[in-house]
């Protein structure tokens, strides 16, 4: 009696292990295909970040600037992601300028097919700068010119509009460009408009 019970034991738990080796399976399998899931799957984070130089020369002066752009999104649902973003800028020339920024984001991922996506991101930025400019003041009898440097700052809220095409040229890694409208909302004077071609390179990853 002691081994047919033994027996039936043994018969009765080889359900129970098939059963669970089976559901790690599946939870092995699931976890591998949301890890390899495509771009703008909820859950997913994607950094990104752009550089840019420019040379600009207008008269007899000339200006160089530099900026750089790192940013983060995450998709709450799937392709529509929230995020924000940092600017640093630096110009150098006659007007001297430095530049630092947060741009609060929202992005919308339309496939296109294959390895092609079309990514517009809004984006409202606070914008703080610094400028040097030159100062001539005439010192003296006779009257000398003087050249100084004089420092101002101010504070700018933007808008933009970005709409990157982008190439998934490999898993969870991406490049692309397009146009980035960028219009000044507050400052005094004229309020700026900047329309420019932007490129963009980031990836993708799932927590």
């Amino acid at each position: 009696m002691k081994n047919l019970a033994l027996v039936l034991s043994a018969l009765l738990a080889v359900p129970s292990v098939a059963s669970a080796k089976t559901e790690t399976h599946a939870a092995a399998a699931a976890a591998k295909e949301s890890s390899g899931a495509a771009f703008g799957a909820r859950g997913q984070i994607s950094p990104s970040g752009g550089v840019s130089l420019s040379y600009t020369s207008v008269g007899g002066s000339s200006m160089t600037r530099f900026t750089f752009a790192p940013g983060a999104l995450y998709f709450i649902r799937d392709n529509i992601a929230v995020g924000a973003g940092l600017s640093f800028g630096m110009t150098s020339g006659t007007y001297g300028s430095t530049s630092f920024g947060i741009t609060p984001e929202a992005a919308y991922n339309y496939s296109l097919g294959g390895k092609l996506s079309v990514f517009p991101t809004l984006s409202l930025g606070f914008v703080r700068t610094s400028t040097k400019a030159p100062v001539v003041t005439m010192v003296g009898t006779p009257p000398m010119p003087v050249t100084s440097t004089a420092t101002s700052s101010n504070s700018n809220l933007t808008i933009g509009v970005f709409v990157p095409v982008l190439y998934h040229i490999a898993e969870h890694f991406y490049l692309g460009g397009g146009p980035d409208l960028t219009q000044q909302l507050t400052g005094a004077g004229s309020k700026s408009t900047v329309l420019a071609l932007q490129s963009v390179i980031g990836g993708y990853f799932s927590l």
